[in-house]
This record gives structure tokens, C-alpha cells and sequence, in this order.
């Protein structure tokens, strides 16, 4: 039987992600940091079970976190350009009034 394929939302798993444990395992020979098994089975359900970690899991849930931050970031670039351009545009409109005020005042001033 073939294993069923979907995707997932990235942006929809950025809070989970960083509300899991990291932790720091240290062995005799060796030392680990990474989720913790538990928190990351809880979250998203992958794996057998929630006392181990599959490495394609944990490579899953860091692709899925950066693709989050990435839109997440988009989407905030998106929302700063426009109101730039809003801003920008008040700019040029102040800067256009203030035109016509110093030509007035200079008309005044020569009169």
C-alpha cells in the first residue's frame, strides 16, 4: 500500500513549532539538541510514537517553520510597501501644496 502524500501550511504550524521544547541531550560520547519527542508527536502526530524521533519528522517540522516565517514575512513586506506608498504619496501632496503656498507668499511679498 502506498502512503498517502498531502501538504501542509507552514503558517498554520509556525506557533506550534515555537511553542515546543528544545532541549539539549547529552550523552557519554555525544551531545543532541532538537524538539523534544513528546511535544513534537503532540503537535503534528508524526512518527510511531511519542517516545522517538524520526529525522525526516524533525527536517519536516523545520521546512514547514521556515516556509511559515517566510510568508509570514511576505505578507508583513507587502503590508510596509503599501503603506509606503501611501505615505509617499501624502509626501508628494504636502510637497505640492507647500509649492503653491511658498509661490504665494513670494507673489504677496513682491506686491
Amino acid at each position: 500500500m502506498n502512503p498517502s502524500v498531502s501538504s501542509i501550511a507552514g503558517s498554520s504550524h509556525v506557533k506550534e513549532i515555537a511553542s515546543g521544547s528544545l532541549a539539549k541531550i547529552e550523552g557519554p560520547d555525544v551531545r543532541h539538541v532538537g524538539p523534544v519527542a513528546q511535544d513534537l508527536y503532540e503537535a503534528f502526530r508524526t512518527g510511531a510514537d511519542d517516545k522517538h524521533l524520526a529525522a525526516l519528522d524533525s527536517a519536516g517540522v523545520a521546512l514547514a517553520a521556515i516556509k511559515g516565517l517566510n510568508q509570514k514575512l511576505e505578507e508583513q513586506l507587502r503590508q510596509k510597501d503599501a503603506e509606503w506608498a501611501s505615505q509617499q504619496e501624502q509626501i508628494n501632496e504636502l510637497v505640492h501644496r507647500l509649492d503653491i503656498l511658498e509661490q504665494e507668499l513670494a507673489t504677496c511679498e513682491t506686491k
